[in-house]
């Protein structure tokens, strides 16, 4: 019997949709799977190798490919401070070789990053659909927003806007935004990711009117994504302009991991906790290391469907930063509750428990940075050390 591998038969397909490989023909001599992982630019990340041996009637079933892609999908990347410029490594390639004595059988398949069933969206058409949860959202001034979406060289990308003009009233100005294709050459197996924070739209708003106008202006706003064929979906940023005590914007990994943020802008609690390290020296019990360890609980504010879907991808999202991207400003989130009384089906609020990755936000910079302010002490140096 001939050596025989099948499976969905996708080029492409999300990772938490490819099913079981199913390889029939296997000889006396068992089977033996060789998986490379590759990632556009940075070549083979990882290989693994498996060995089975022929069982009944020489069938094997594998699982779980889907779930190996995404644990070697490219890590994300923010550029600047106000949110994603680009994200081009987002796919993974696996080369799969399955040989039963002296016969090979190779399958090659490119998955994308996803820790959800996505197979609607796979049927509606990749490049149809920005990769995100919502389709309607609220949005802080300051907070960095985005939009990813598959490019395949044949969409426009539509911007709406709503703002209160000089004279008090409303109105409403559109652009179509230029994709670069030039640095696109991955086609419809590329995500593109588009700016969609106030400042960036309000910037924009006065390249198109002339005018002069800020985030305080802004009403609402819409992306709209269009293809050839005639399909769009659009996604609506209502602006949020009310004033928050504590407000702490989290960046993530959404479920397609791509980058997303959130904004807690309920109540919040800082609890010192002391660590160190004690034994003796000398005869003596001594304190050899203590470190202050500052644990904050935020609350999400009420969430809706939609944010409640995405606030469990901020559980799931392997990095999580406050702010901005940057090494200092990375946490973790180290526990979460909500308590709900069913029958229910209104909002609900989530305590976060979260700790900064490392102090070194709390270090003083280098002697040569110090010497360069007028001051004694240089900026990082602040009692609160938050």
């Amino acid at each position: 019997m001939a050596l025989k591998v099948s499976d969905r038969g996708e080029a492409v397909v999300f990772c938490k949709d490819y099913g079981i490989i199913t390889v029939s023909g296997i000889s006396a001599a068992g089977l033996v799977v060789r998986y490379e992982f590759e990632r556009w630019g940075e070549g083979v990340v990882d290989t693994l190798e498996e060995l089975y041996p022929r069982v009944g009637s020489g069938t094997v079933r594998l699982r779980d490919v889907g779930e190996m892609a995404r644990r070697n999908a490219p890590s994300w990347a923010f550029v600047g401070q106000n949110g994603p410029e680009a994200y081009r490594n987002a796919s993974v390639v696996v080369r799969m070789e399955f040989s039963s004595g002296e016969e090979r059988v190779g399958l090659e398949r490119r998955f994308l990053y996803s820790d959800v069933g996505t197979e609607g969206m796979a049927n509606q058409g990749l490049s149809e659909c920005f990769l995100t949860r919502y389709s309607r959202r609220r949005v802080l001034p300051g907070q960095p927003a985005s939009l990813a979406f598959h490019f395949d060289g044949r969409q426009s990308l539509v911007v709406g806007v709503a703002y209160m003009d000089g004279a008090g009233h409303a109105a409403y100005a559109s652009w179509v935004v230029a994709l670069d294709v030039g640095q696109l050459e991955d086609g419809v197996e590329t995500y593109f990711v588009h700016k969609a924070d106030c400042v960036t739209v309000t910037d924009r708003l006065n390249e198109e009117t002339g005018g002069e106008w800020t985030e305080d202006d802004l009403l609402w706003y819409t992306f709209t994504l269009r293809t050839d064929v005639g399909s769009e979906d659009t996604v609506r940023f209502e602006v949020d302009h009310g004033v928050y005590a504590v407000t702490r914007v989290l960046l993530y990994q959404n479920c397609f991991g791509l980058p997303e943020s959130m904004a807690l802008h309920g109540a919040e609690t800082v609890r010192a906790e002391m660590e160190g390290t004690w034994g003796t020296e000398l005869l003596a019990y001594r304190k050899i290391f203590t470190r202050l360890d500052y644990v904050h609980e935020s609350n999400t504010g009420y969430l809706g469907p939609d944010d409640r879907d995405a606030f469990e991808d901020l559980l799931r999202s392997p990095k999580v930063y406050l702010g901005s991207v940057a090494e200092e400003n990375e946490v973790v989130i180290t526990e979460t509750e909500a308590e709900e009384v069913l029958p229910h089906a209104g909002p609900v609020n989530f305590r976060v428990k979260w700790k900064r990755v490392n102090a070194s936000y709390r270090r003083f910079r280098s002697r040569a940075e110090v010497a360069a302010h007028a001051g004694v002490f240089d900026k990082s140096f602040d009692k609160s050390f938050e």
